[in-house]
């Protein structure tokens, strides 16, 4: 392996060491403490689980058939969550720009806490683990309510990423997995920056 292979790949790994980082719920911008708490107020709202019967629009209103592709159950359907769906955008992923994960499905009983555990693979050789706590993220979620729920989780993507790329997400409640799905080959658009 050449030097300049040997540099490549190290600035690969740093890259991707960060990859799929969460974002905190206000972005990384500072703002004065009133207009903080006004939209982190307004995110947690827009990411909080929310029942729609009140007609309010929602990214699943129109959701493109290409979607349903893109995803299915790792192991077996999980016994606590009916009608699950889940739904990337913007898809293709493109590296350097933020993608939201949108979760939606009919929770058959209260879950008191939820993680997201995320096991990414990119170019079948590095793998990239990651646990999310829902629950202290978005304050206020939990605890999750029986009936049909939407979820919106916000992930960055480093600027330099190469496919395929496959993630496996597992639903913890506690210790206790509820739920495991597999995305992929997702799919990696430009980035838009001209590179």
């Amino acid at each position: 392996m050449s030097l300049r292979t040997r540099i490549a790949a190290l600035f690969l790994v740093l890259a991707l060491s960060s990859a799929f980082c969460p974002l905190s719920a206000r972005g990384q911008k500072e703002e004065d403490p009133e207009n903080a708490l006004a939209e982190a107020t307004e995110e947690e709202a827009a990411q909080k689980t929310v029942s729609r019967r009140d007609g309010s629009s929602s990214i699943w209103d129109n959701p493109p058939e290409s979607h349903r592709d893109l995803w299915r159950w790792c192991n077996s359907q999980p016994s606590l969550i009916e009608d699950f769906d889940i739904l990337l955008e913007p898809y293709p992923l493109r590296p350097g720009r933020n993608f939201n994960l949108h979760l939606r499905g009919n929770l058959k009983e209260e879950l008191p806490d939820l993680q997201l555990r995320t096991l990414i693979v990119l170019s079948r050789f590095i793998r990239i683990s990651h646990t999310r706590n829902l629950c202290a993220e978005q304050p206020g979620l939990c605890p999750l309510q029986p009936g049909y729920q939407e979820l919106t989780i916000t992930y960055a993507i480093p600027p330099v990423i190469s496919g395929p790329i496959t993630v496996d997400a597992t639903m913890v409640v506690g210790s206790k997995e509820i739920a495991c799905a597999r995305m992929g080959p997702l799919q990696i658009g430009s980035s838009g920056f001209g590179l």
